[in-house]
């Protein structure tokens, strides 16, 4: 019979946001009501089993549009930096959607750990009930639940404590290494700004809050042919124009003079 789940407190949850205490969970139904509390945007928990440790799945709050739902599990590492897939909704013929089919783009809010992230709308979960049953799948390693699947591989963000730490972590993981001079420049360019958070979400992005504005800043490693450019976008000036720039020079590329309008 589909829906039952044996009851076994070696199958027990733990439901652990990043503020608060730990909360065990024994049904899918308990992981339910979780999830429909869990409302507040970019405000992430994580959920394991009691027993276990080798599987595990973040959920981030997306307010009102629901949740970001990644699994992760021990084979998942580039070089010791965390992989996790996003859970996705399967197409109706059971494909897997894919960012640059005909899928409609989320944007998640600028001023959350998210920010430079593009999602498709099948990544957005906002059914309560099969993301619990995709949850308690994953991390029993039970088959997903139909019309679900762990789809596209990502980096787990990492929270670093300086700039320097940050590249470090790049570096020693997958590199290639940020140009010296752009990246001495980067480090200068946040104490500048008085950043107060450092969120690394990619080989070739770092996020920046910057307490006075409300969309983070994004320092971006691209490489284009033979050519390296680290840029920086989403800053914002006196007159609340948002601007760009080219690192290690600060020679500014783009003025968005309407965001201050």
């Amino acid at each position: 019979m589909s829906g039952l789940v044996a009851f076994r407190r070696d199958a027990a949850l733990v439901w652990n946001p990043a503020e608060g205490d730990a909360i065990p969970v024994h049904r899918p139904q308990d992981l339910e009501a979780h999830l429909s509390a869990w409302r507040d945007y970019g405000y992430a928990a994580t959920i394991r089993q009691q027993s276990r440790n080798d599987r595990e799945v973040t959920v981030t709050a997306l307010g009102r549009d629901g949740w970001l739902v990644a699994v992760h599990d021990v084979t998942m590492l580039t070089s010791g930096w965390h992989r996790h897939k996003i859970l996705t909704r399967l197409r109706a013929d059971g494909s897997l959607p894919g960012l640059f089919g005909d899928s409609l783009w989320y944007i998640p809010d600028e001023s959350s750990d998210l920010a430079g992230s593009v999602r498709i709308a099948e990544q957005i979960q906002f059914d309560p009930v099969p993301v619990a049953q995709a949850v308690w799948a994953w991390l029993t390693a039970a088959p997903m639940p139909n019309g679900y699947a762990a789809g596209i591989l990502g980096f787990q963000p990492v929270v670093a404590n300086s700039i320097t730490e940050a590249l470090d972590w790049i570096g020693n993981t997958t590199g290639p290494l940020w140009p010296t001079d752009a990246a001495q420049a980067t480090v200068g360019l946040a104490e500048d700004l008085g950043v107060d958070r450092i969120v690394v979400t990619s080989p070739g992005q770092i996020l920046l809050r910057v307490p006075s504005t409300a969309r983070r800043v994004r320092v971006q490693y691209l490489v284009k042919s033979a050519d390296t450019q680290v840029r920086v976008v989403c800053l914002t000036d006196e007159l609340g124009h948002e601007y760009s720039m080219k690192l290690p020079g600060r020679e500014i590329i783009r003025v968005n003079k309407r965001s201050g309008d």
